[in-house]
């Protein structure tokens, strides 16, 4: 009986360290971020307005040795998303995100992280992505293409997202 109630105090606590690790392992710096599913389709979470800014981009030392530049050059119209693009980060990992058009900022991030979990499954730049909002409640497809530089995703209502 003793040796049940051990088992059982051992196995609550395995989940609990696996379930806290989950939840606080995210590297992302926003909650909204944060919260996104690991799957093809993300979610907005809320609609937000944002200034235009200029930025650059986020690295690793793993962007480097696969030849991706680390000072990508956005448009112009284009504003920074996230901490690492406006921190002015160097980029090449897929962690610089801006902006441009109609495009609200959590849903450049929610395209983000469903590009990047479909370029984690199956290693293409060039992808196709569907991408809720929950604002709308709407998925969007988006069609992301690399140019070298940056990776720009369009669709949805004139979304234009560009990841570097």
């Amino acid at each position: 009986m003793v040796l049940c109630s051990v088992a059982g105090v051992l196995l609550v606590a395995v989940v609990a360290l696996v379930l806290w690790l989950f939840v606080f392992s995210s590297d992302g710096d926003d909650p909204e971020t944060d919260a996104a599913a690991n799957t093809l389709t993300s979610q907005e979470n809320s609609e937000s307005a944002s200034a235009p800014s200029t930025a650059a981009s986020s690295s690793s030392s793993s962007s480097e040795e696969a030849g991706r530049p680390t000072d990508a050059s956005v448009p112009s119209d284009a504003w920074a998303v996230n901490e690492a693009a406006k921190n002015n980060e160097p980029s090449g990992d897929f962690n610089n995100v801006y902006a441009a058009g109609p495009t609200s900022e959590p849903f450049a991030l929610a395209v983000r992280d469903a590009f990047v979990d479909a370029y984690l499954d199956n290693g293409r730049t060039d992808q196709t992505i569907d991408v809720r909002s929950s604002v709308t409640g709407r998925s969007y497809t988006m069609n992301c293409k690399d140019n070298g530089s940056y990776v720009h995703c369009t669709g949805g209502n004139n979304a234009n997202v560009y990841i570097s």
